[in-house]
């Protein structure tokens, strides 16, 4: 029902989404994302990326486009789209967290990172899209190994108010 939720959402905001398909694959063609001669900023990029991703599967340890990312996987994906970060490399939430300047103000283009308790270690991260809400990859956990799990565990990539939630930890913008 909450997968239904968010696709009616994207339709009403005119989004695309792609619930558990093979997404365009933006690196090699770029009108996926962006239309010809349309300018725009890398925030405003790295937005209309993380938008292309909206209902595919959360998997764990996942770092890829059409198989299914977990949180961190995600971001990264995001952020090595707009050259926020190098082509190789993996790097945890929490060392997410420590890479870039942390910031009060969540805007578009912050990463939001959640802790395990107040004070605790950093658990998940989303990026930001506004100053109240974040798309991240999350419902899933270390048993979300296949499509099917993500499915029977309603664990894939979907918009969420962060506004609400307990124990967020810092907000960092990394383009800044």
């Amino acid at each position: 029902m909450k997968a239904l939720l968010t696709i009616a959402a994207a339709v009403l905001l005119n989004i695309q989404p792609r619930i558990f398909n093979k997404p365009k694959h933006y690196a090699r063609n770029l009108n996926s994302v962006i239309e010809e001669g349309e300018r725009m900023t890398n925030v405003e990029l790295a937005t209309r990326v993380a938008w292309s991703f909206i209902g595919q599967p959360y998997i764990w340890g996942g770092d890829d486009p059409v198989k299914g990312f977990d949180c961190s996987g995600f971001v990264i994906e995001i952020l090595k789209s707009v050259g926020k970060l190098p082509r190789g490399g993996d790097w945890t939430a929490a060392q997410l967290s420590e890479m870039f300047p942390k910031t009060t103000i969540p805007r578009e283009g912050c990463l939001v990172f959640y802790s395990s308790a107040p004070g605790g270690h950093i658990i998940h991260v989303e990026y930001v899209i506004d100053d109240t809400r974040s798309i991240g990859a999350s419902g899933g956990g270390s048993s979300t190994n296949t499509v099917q799990d993500a499915i029977n565990q309603d664990a894939y990539i979907k918009v969420r108010p962060f506004g609400g939630r307990q124990n967020i930890a810092c907000f960092v913008n990394p383009f800044i």
